[in-house]
């Protein structure tokens, strides 16, 4: 049994409310992993908040296009980027703060009430398939990467996302092609009930027609869904590792369910990953973005505390790292037809 409580303040769906239609998007503002009540089950959807009408869509049905406009090199020195490789090397990214010319994914609890889960949401990275690496990450005041998802070494990585909470990270590919991402929500809700749900996420990076991109289910792929439903059911499950820092509470959701922030976003903290960006929607200090109420979440002290706006608390953000750090790069895979 994977429900809730009728009672339950949680914004809810009815199945037909979720669209399973494929489509490619490569551009504007979504907040790609969501969690929802569907029916009363609870689900890992994809919330499209490319206009102020908010349309939820089915993972598995979505190819999401970071295009060669992301492409990025390594200068010499690398400096603060030389975390990501060497001089010369070519990468992918998707800015925390918004490039108008390239897709700016993030993720939301915001269809969540702090009072319909005890404690926060875990969520966690899984596997990644594909020609290269990623890493998910926000800044310190200091330039220092603070990593919440690197598959480089070793997965799952998760970390602590409370209620309300709508978030921007810098996404890095290492290697142009096509990426399959297993993210999962967990939750306990209010009612004591554990629940989770894991889904892949399709993203074409560089130059590679979407067209071409077969996604989970189609043409006898088998991706499809990783799990989902009870904790302790069939599929994955998070785990611990990395990444297991705590963020900030976001706002209230507004009418487009996160609107970009006007003014200066390009904050002070560390190296720019990406070209020129633009939008709001980052602390003035560094750290992740979060958007959709209009409040900075600032960064204390080398990155170290962040504190909830309007609510007084500061939470732990230090990342431990794992040790198997010598884990191989993410899997090779081809799902182009």
């Amino acid at each position: 049994m994977n429900g809730v409580p009728a009672s339950s303040s949680a914004a809810e769906a009815a199945a037909g409310d979720v669209l399973d239609e494929r489509i490619v998007i490569d551009g504007g503002h979504v907040d790609a992993i969501a969690p929802r009540l569907v029916n009363d089950e609870f689900r890992t959807l994809f919330k499209d908040s490319r206009t102020s009408d908010v349309v939820w869509r089915e993972p598995t049905s979505v190819i999401m296009h970071l295009t060669s406009k992301g492409k990025e090199t390594i200068p010499d020195p690398a400096g603060g980027l030389s975390f990501i490789g060497s001089p010369g090397d070519v990468y992918y990214s998707i800015p925390q703060t918004q490039n108008p010319e390239v897709l700016w994914a993030g993720w939301s609890t915001e269809a969540f009430q702090s009072t319909d889960i005890k404690g926060d949401f875990k969520l966690s990275l899984d596997k990644v398939e594909g020609p290269g690496s990623l890493l998910v990450f926000g800044w310190s005041p200091f330039g220092e990467p603070l990593m919440r998802f690197d598959s480089r070494d070793g997965l799952p990585d998760a970390y602590k996302v409370p209620a309300r909470t709508h978030e921007h990270a810098n996404w890095v590919f290492t290697k142009e092609g096509v990426y399959r991402m297993t993210f999962t929500f967990e939750a306990r809700l209010a009612s004591g009930e554990d629940v989770s749900d894991s889904r892949v996420f399709t993203m074409a990076v560089g130059d590679v027609d979407p067209s071409g991109v077969s996604l989970p289910g189609e043409d006898g792929d088998t991706g499809g869904q990783t799990g989902g439903g009870q904790d302790g059911g069939g599929g994955q499950t998070a785990g611990g590792g990395s990444g297991d820092g705590q963020t900030g509470g976001g706002g209230g959701e507004g009418a487009a369910g996160a609107q970009d922030g006007g003014g200066d976003a390009g904050g002070s903290g560390g190296a720019q990953v990406g070209g020129g960006t633009t939008g709001g929607g980052t602390s003035p200090n560094g750290g992740l973005a979060n958007t959709g109420a209009g409040v900075a979440i600032p960064l204390g002290v080398g990155g170290a505390i962040l504190f909830t706006a309007g609510a007084g608390t500061a939470v732990s953000l230090h990342r431990r790292k794992r040790q198997n750090a010598s884990a191989a790069e993410a899997t090779p895979g081809s799902f182009l037809t």
